[in-house]
């Protein structure tokens, strides 16, 4: 009534501030209450789930350098609210055997990147084969890396000629030159 009768006065700005502190107040009792249907529970985009996954900690002090092995790695539980992002620092598929500690890691210290990281498939100053694509057409020459990188990295190259080029990494000593 009193909805209707603001609309009726033309204070259409007053009503849809009063629907929307009423929407804001029912909100979590649609989204997380007793009396909404699972369907609704189902198509809310508000709605957060808890999920259970596993996080790495290191199992014994870690120097700068050290390539992990499966006995530096402890896997825990833990549950947290939201949506699971497979790039959220420790997520399962976040560290690995085979990456490399960036810096000293004390026993017990959550394993996430940058504190770790992918191994470089290039290192500074090694020979590389580069591959610009274009159309149906593929060219390839030999290049020398400026920086480093793991695979999905982007880095500089210089080619025979000395141009320089950006490219990234697809594969150890291979990279496709960005246009």
């Amino acid at each position: 009534m009193l909805l209707s009768s603001l609309f009726l006065r033309g204070q259409t700005r007053w009503a849809l501030r009063l629907v929307a502190s009423v929407w804001v107040i029912m909100l979590p009792a649609l989204t997380f209450g007793q009396h909404t249907s699972n369907a609704s529970k189902a198509n809310s985009s508000t709605a957060k789930t808890t999920t259970s996954h596993q996080v790495a900690y290191a199992t014994r002090n870690l120097e700068r350098g050290t390539i992990l092995s499966a006995t530096d790695i402890r896997w825990a539980d833990t549950s947290h609210l939201g949506t699971l992002d497979t790039k959220a620092p420790g997520h399962p598929l976040s560290v690995a055997p085979g990456w490399v500690a960036r810096r000293t890691i004390r026993e017990n210290e959550l394993l996430q990147p940058p504190t770790v990281s992918p191994p470089d498939a290039v290192l500074t100053g090694s020979a590389i084969n580069a591959q610009y694509h274009r159309d149906d057409i593929t060219v390839r020459i030999s290049a020398t890396a400026i920086g480093r990188g793991a695979i999905g990295d982007t880095i500089y190259i210089r080619t025979q000629n000395r141009k320089r080029f950006r490219a990234v990494i697809t594969d150890t000593a291979t990279v496709d030159i960005i246009p």
